[in-house]
């Protein structure tokens, strides 16, 4: 496994894209997938950016596999760095989290109109609801010599005014 392998782990830990990361530290567009596909070895001045940009990534790890991905003792970005880079990154991932979230809102949102409108509505009162649709009229209820003459009607009314015949 190449560094460039690891750095994707290491994005999709994070749940960056490649392309937001790419645009973060200033690389060109498609940089970091070109070298993925061509499995090439990132230079010098790339993995330096890599490691000044991302503090919580073990170098050794990164480098050689060796080791835990993340530093032991990493310093947390909103609490100890000053860092406006830091600041940025926490910015990125709060957009592309807060995107996912408004996606999935939308998402449930039209699963709800769906469920909604295909979905019966019962009314009624006591132990007989009726049936009827969102948009119709309320469904009249039956009257008790109207009911089935089913033991399973009576048993599950479980009520002595109706006895059974």
């Amino acid at each position: 496994m190449k560094a460039i392998d690891r750095l994707y782990e290491y994005l999709e830990s994070k749940g960056v894209k490649p392309t937001n990361f790419e645009k973060e530290l200033g690389l060109s567009n498609g940089y970091l997938s070109a070298m993925k596909k061509r499995e090439a070895d990132m230079g010098e001045t790339i993995l330096k950016k890599i490691i000044d940009y991302c503090r919580d990534i073990n170098p050794e790890w990164l480098l050689t596999g060796e080791g835990p991905m993340l530093r032991i003792n990493a310093p947390s970005t909103l609490q100890e760095s000053k860092d406006s880079r830091d600041l940025d990154w926490c910015r990125m991932l709060l957009k592309e989290k807060d995107a996912k979230i408004e996606e999935q809102a939308k998402i449930i949102g039209r699963l709800e109109e769906r469920l909604e409108s295909s979905q019966p509505r019962f009314r009624g009162s006591g132990n007989i609801a009726t049936y009827g649709c969102v948009d119709e009229k309320p469904a009249v209820t039956p009257s008790v010599s109207e009911l089935p003459k089913s033991p399973s009607i009576h048993t599950a009314l479980k009520d002595e005014q109706y006895p059974h015949k």
